[in-house]
């Protein structure tokens, strides 16, 4: 066998490890091998918890996202609202200084989304013993807070994430929503056999005495956040009961920036935290197989294109006219994926196509330092 050949191999089952093979063996393991049960009871002397939401010209969302704040079945009084506004000029600041319920914190001028994060929890007060972060766009489930707190009632947690559930009408969108749903039947797997590498961003609970002052250049807050508050042999846990509700970007260009900048995050926090890619790492395997090697798919499919150009065994050949189509079809999903008569196949393609091109941008958008924490 030539080495083109074992490349071709070697990047195949890489690639099929990480995207079929890895979520195939975590779901067996948490079906043979659960970790204890998280119990979801409230304890009687309920903390008091502080729900702290940063805002960037978010007044179109803020009303909704205050109503499902207030109908929360956790006691009111024991419930504080605080709202961040990172140099707002829509307008949101005035309305939530008119809402005589919501702690309003301004910064001005405009610095991102972790000092706003840090400026907030450090005017806490003393008696808030748990941090629901959670951002402007999305409106909660009624029990939301309740569920969160009561699995950290469990001292093995350390971090308990929500849910974010998508809905999208649009063709695309749709797509990217089955994605979503992939991507949560594996976290829900990892949670079951262990712990999640990382939380959802939409919505995740912390113990306020684990919160650690993040660098004003981080860019995957809702990664170092609950990675720091787990550390040691605590977990981080999905908690599906918590919903957060979002609609799923209309187009596979807005996907596509979206992820370009978390996968820039994604590099610097593995450049940060890089004693997580050593065999201590508790979630070791969850992290390298989820995280880790989803950033180097891109890598390992030039591999295998290379490999078959170079090749000239009859099935190395046809390997690669396989993979042309594929990339053929898949492009074509991006051109016209967004209608609504595109083929699912076609659609598919292009959301895989997507995000792993977004994988090398956002690479070299952390190379080059191109990237903000701003909104």
């Amino acid at each position: 066998m030539s080495f083109a050949e074992l490349l071709f191999i070697a990047c195949f089952v890489f690639t099929g490890y990480t995207y079929v093979g890895y979520p195939l063996i975590v779901a067996l393991l948490a079906r043979w091998f659960p970790a204890p049960p998280v119990k979801t009871q409230l304890p009687d002397a309920k903390p008091k918890v502080a729900v702290i939401i940063p805002v960037f010209n978010g007044l179109p969302y803020l009303q909704g996202k205050l109503d499902s704040l207030r109908a929360q079945d956790y006691p009111t009084e024991l419930l504080q609202i605080v709202m961040i506004d990172d140099g707002s000029d829509d307008g949101s600041a005035d309305f939530l200084s008119s809402q005589s319920d919501v702690t309003l914190l301004r910064v001005d001028p405009r610095q991102g989304k972790p000092n706003a994060l840090n400026t907030a929890i450090e005017c806490l007060d003393d008696s808030i013993e748990v941090l629901v972060l959670t951002d402007v766009r999305q409106k909660l489930s009624v029990n939301a807070v309740s569920v969160l707190v009561a699995a950290l009632g469990d001292p093995g947690v350390g971090a308990a994430s929500g849910e974010l559930q998508l809905t999208g009408k649009d063709g695309s969108a749709a797509e990217i929503g089955l994605y979503w749903r992939y991507e949560k039947w594996i976290r829900v797997n990892e949670s079951r056999f262990s712990s999640t590498p990382g939380a959802s961003g939409a919505l995740y609970a912390i113990r306020r005495r684990d919160f650690r002052p993040l660098r004003k250049d981080t860019l995957l807050d809702d990664f170092e956040i609950p990675t720091r508050a787990a550390a040691g042999s605590r977990r981080i846990i999905l908690v599906p009961q918590a919903r957060a509700y979002d609609e799923a970007e209309v187009s596979l260009g807005g996907e596509r920036n979206r992820k370009i900048r978390t996968l820039a995050g994604w590099h610097q926090s593995l450049v940060r935290n890089h004693r997580l890619l050593l065999p201590g790492n508790p979630v070791f395997f969850q992290f390298m197989s989820h995280r880790v090697f989803r950033l180097l798919v891109p890598y390992a499919l030039a591999g295998m294109l290379l490999a078959c150009v170079a090749a000239e065994s009859p099935w190395m050949v046809a390997a690669g006219v396989a993979q042309l189509v594929f990339y053929a079809v898949a492009l074509a999903g991006v051109i016209f994926g967004e209608r609504r008569n595109s083929s699912r196949i076609v659609r598919l393609a292009a959301t895989f196509l997507t995000l792993n091109l977004a994988v090398l941008a956002g690479f070299a958008r952390f190379v080059r330092g191109s990237y903000t924490v701003k909104w």
